[in-house]
């Protein structure tokens, strides 16, 4: 009971820092930050561990301890918004087998992060609308349709990046899946603008 306690009281208090930094997101006065990209996303994917294992969605991370310089509560705005968008096409979908893929790569002093679910792909004719604002493949209970707009402008205005994604096919385990692949690419050491 305690152990659950100060969890709860853990993503109590993570989400209150999101609540309070989510005012500064498109700040141009936010600092840049020296931070190690896999000490990031473990801290934070623990956090989310609970939602993601009651949904029965799995984690497979190759991810590259990089230092980094950049603004780091957006980049991890970025990311949680794409692996929330995953989790929530694998069980929209009921995929038997959900995973969700965590890779990061450095060439030519650029950092790679790319993120690859089974969750069979965003359909065609819906995948060059999906970073317009308000457009959604969800529920309107479910989604306003501006995660991926937001995060589109943060990587392209405050990372000097890209974002893309496309359908994938990828075998793992000797099993043959397709889903989505984003990938999302900024200099490893970004410059205040």
């Amino acid at each position: 009971v305690y152990k659950d306690l100060d969890k709860v009281n853990d993503t109590v208090e993570y989400l209150s820092l999101i609540i309070d930094n989510f005012s500064n997101f498109f700040n141009p006065n936010n600092e840049l930050e020296e931070f190690y990209l896999k000490d990031m996303i473990d801290e934070n994917i623990e956090i989310l561990q609970s939602s993601f294992k009651e949904n029965e969605v799995y984690f497979i991370m190759n991810i590259e301890n990089t230092k980094l310089k950049a603004y780091k509560f957006e980049l991890l705005q970025v990311l949680i918004n794409i692996i929330n968008n995953a989790k929530d096409a694998l069980v929209d979908k009921d995929i038997e087998n959900k995973l969700i893929f965590i890779n990061s790569y450095v060439k030519e002093n650029n950092i790679y992060i790319e993120i690859v679910d089974n969750a069979l792909g965003i359909p065609f004719n819906l995948s060059s609308k999906i970073y317009e604002p308000y457009f959604s493949t969800k529920d309107k209970l479910q989604g306003a349709g501006i995660g991926l707009y937001m995060s589109l402008s943060i990587i392209k205005k405050h990372f000097k990046g890209s974002l893309i994604n496309g359908r994938f096919e990828f075998t793992y385990k000797n099993k043959t899946y397709v889903g989505e692949k984003f990938i999302i690419s900024f200099p490893l050491i970004l410059e205040k603008s």
